[in-house]
Parts: C-alpha cells; sequence; structure tokens
C-alpha cells in the first residue's frame, strides 16, 4: 500500500511539474519564459537581430489581450478590452480563443470590437464542446477599419463582445467556459517574412533596399510599390535609365527598344547625347559606323570618311593632301579647291591655284597690292 501511495505521489509530482513547465512556456515554442527574448510571441530561434535583448518575433508585432472574458451563449455576452490599442500601418490580426457549448453547425459566436460587428459566424465550423485545449479562430480587420475602431475607442480602450446565437448554451461547460481576444499588429514589418525584421535585413545587406525608403527592394517589387518592368528583382527606379523614358537600359537593350551598337551596356543615343561622335547624324556613333563597315575610314583616325571629305570625292581632306593627291598651298589643311568653294580664300583666274599663293609664292604681278 505504501508503495502505490509512493508511486501515486510521484505520478502527481510530475503532472505538477509538467504542469508547471507548460505555464513557463507562454507561446508554446520550447523555451521556457524565463529564458524567452519573446515570451508571448513563438519564437524558437529566439532571432535578435539589433541585439536589444527584444526577440524580433516581439519588435515586428505587438499583441493587446482581453485576457479571459468568461462564458458566452444565449443571452449572455462574455465583455473584455483591449487596452493602449493604436493605429496601425498594417492589418491587425484578431484571435480568438474560447471554451464553450460550438461542436454543432448550428452553433456560432459573433465578434464585436467597438461595438461593430467583426466576425458574425465564428466557429460554426471547426468548434467543439467544452475542449480542454480552447477552439481558436483568426480574424483579420483591415487597416482603415482598425483605426476607424480606434478613433471610437476613448482613452484607447477598445470594448470586446463575444456573444453565442439562441442554440449556444452559455453554461454547457460549467466553471470552464472561457472566452478571449488576443489583436496583434505589426510595429516593425517583416515584410519578406524570413523571421528577421526589415531593418536589420537592409542594415546587414541581406537584401537590398536601393529607394532607401526601409523597405526590401523584393517587398517593393511584390506590392507594386515600385515597378519592374524587365522582373530582375530591382525597381526601375534605381536601374539607369539615361533618356528618362521609365524604362531600364538594360530592358530596352535586352528587348530591342534601343540599339547598343558597342554593347557597352548604354543606348547608342545616350551615347551620343553624351558625347560620342555621330558626324553623319544617323543616329550610330561613328566608331559602329566604321566597325560594321557602314562607314569607311581609308585614313584609320576613327572618322567616317564622308565627315572628312570637303570635295566629295570619297576620299578624306587629309588623306588626299597627306598622298598629295590635292594642292594645299596656304598648308591650312584644307584642299585649295575647298577654301574657294567655301568663300575662305580665291581663286580669280580659276587656275586651281589660290591668288594669294600666285602672288606671294608664284611672283604674280599685283600692282595695286
Amino acid at each position: 500500500m505504501l508503495v502505490r501511495h509512493s508511486v501515486l505521489a510521484v505520478i502527481v509530482a510530475s503532472c505538477a511539474a509538467s504542469s508547471v513547465a507548460r505555464a513557463q512556456d507562454a507561446d508554446g515554442d520550447g523555451v521556457p519564459d524565463a529564458g524567452d527574448n519573446c515570451p508571448l510571441v513563438a519564437n524558437a530561434n529566439q532571432s535578435d537581430c539589433d541585439q536589444n535583448g527584444v526577440g524580433d518575433a516581439c519588435q515586428s508585432s505587438e499583441s493587446r489581450s482581453t485576457g479571459n472574458m468568461g462564458a458566452f451563449g444565449s443571452g449572455v455576452t462574455a465583455s473584455g478590452t483591449l487596452a493602449n490599442v493604436g493605429p496601425s500601418l498594417w492589418p491587425v490580426r484578431l484571435t480568438v480563443r474560447v471554451v464553450g457549448d460550438l461542436n454543432l453547425g448550428t452553433e456560432f459566436a459573433t465578434l464585436r470590437l467597438a461595438g461593430t460587428v467583426i466576425a458574425s459566424t465564428l466557429f460554426q465550423t471547426g468548434g467543439s464542446d467544452c475542449p480542454v485545449t480552447p477552439d481558436q479562430a483568426t480574424v483579420i480587420v483591415p487597416a482603415a477599419q482598425w483605426n476607424e475602431l480606434v478613433a471610437a475607442s476613448a482613452g484607447g480602450g477598445m470594448s470586446v463582445q463575444i456573444t453565442g446565437n439562441s442554440l449556444v448554451s452559455a453554461t454547457q461547460c460549467g466553471g470552464n467556459g472561457f472566452s478571449e481576444v488576443i489583436a496583434t499588429f505589426t510595429v516593425s514589418p517583416d515584410c519578406n517574412q524570413n523571421g528577421v525584421l526589415d531593418y536589420c535585413d537592409i542594415a546587414t545587406g541581406a537584401v537590398p533596399d536601393c529607394t532607401q525608403n526601409g523597405v526590401p527592394d523584393s517587398c517593393d517589387v511584390a506590392s507594386g510599390t515600385s515597378a519592374d518592368v524587365d522582373s530582375d528583382g530591382v525597381p526601375d527606379s534605381c536601374e539607369a535609365d539615361c533618356n528618362q523614358n521609365g524604362v531600364p537600359d538594360d530592358s530596352e537593350i535586352a528587348t530591342g527598344a534601343a540599339a547598343d551598337c558597342d554593347r557597352n551596356g548604354v543606348p547608342d543615343s545616350c551615347d551620343i547625347a553624351g558625347g560620342a561622335p555621330d558626324c553623319n547624324a544617323n543616329g550610330v556613333p561613328d566608331s559602329c559606323d566604321i566597325a560594321a563597315g557602314t562607314s569607311n575610314d581609308i585614313d584609320q583616325d576613327g572618322r567616317p570618311d564622308s565627315c572628312e571629305d570637303c570635295n566629295g570625292n570619297g576620299l578624306p581632306d587629309d588623306y588626299e593632301l597627306a598622298q598629295g593627291q590635292v594642292p594645299d598651298c596656304n598648308q591650312n589643311g584644307i584642299p585649295d579647291t575647298c577654301d574657294v568653294a567655301s568663300g575662305l580664300d580665291r581663286d580669280c583666274d580659276g587656275d586651281g591655284r589660290l591668288d594669294r599663293c600666285e602672288v606671294f609664292d608664284d611672283g604674280a604681278a599685283d600692282e595695286n597690292q
């Protein structure tokens, strides 16, 4: 008999210890509350990217709870308050936990916040009859609606009510009737839901934020805040767009919308606008015209021959002068015929030699000097 009592005592002690252990891990993440850097939100990895002693899970979201509001049912309303609530920039997640008479499809509950119906058929499916572990449902309240509810709540205390329909018994679970509403809203976002706060992702360089708006580029693109026409994961506004037409240069080049004859990643039109020579004004840099054979460059000076051929004979002026094929008696680097044609000099007797050269070099008479 003694042995049996001892065994019973051990079993009771073990259960009590187990109960205490469970009670010490409020969020059920396997980390005892005493050492949990975020004891009310499950975060088994205990991530604390900014090393401020508060787990990322608690920084990325903040919760308010009504505590146990008690039983509810036909004619009985469970009431409580979400204290110290404020406006939110993001949707608010409501977690409703109950122990009640909700095992039938005809039994359900209505949730009101600040007198407004938020959900009218809670636990119509998935409910239980006086469960050991509370039934749980999640309701998402859009930020705009939440902010209206906050505005209607004096002093930051938002009233909460849960009522059951006429078929829900308020007494069926005896003293175990239970109801609680937890509101969780975003404080420091984790838009890519990788378990690391956005600002830590950005600060460590794990994700880019080229727009420097505090939001990872991937989230800006996914939400449509930033356009990404070429689907390369980089917002268009962060990519080179030399012609300022709203389309990244690399996208225009890849799709053929813009030419890039020298393959330097810059549209030809921008190269030219930036100073690349295009002497024949055909929209193609001279170097590409020459490389493609579209323009000749007999003297290999990097300029198409057509752009340095004043007499229009297909040969560059400097080439003809160097070969002695045309005269340049005044040695100004321009064939004499071009000097005459442009009005820069004269050849009054039409013999192909400049007057000044005939007077000064050849001794031609010039009585009036």
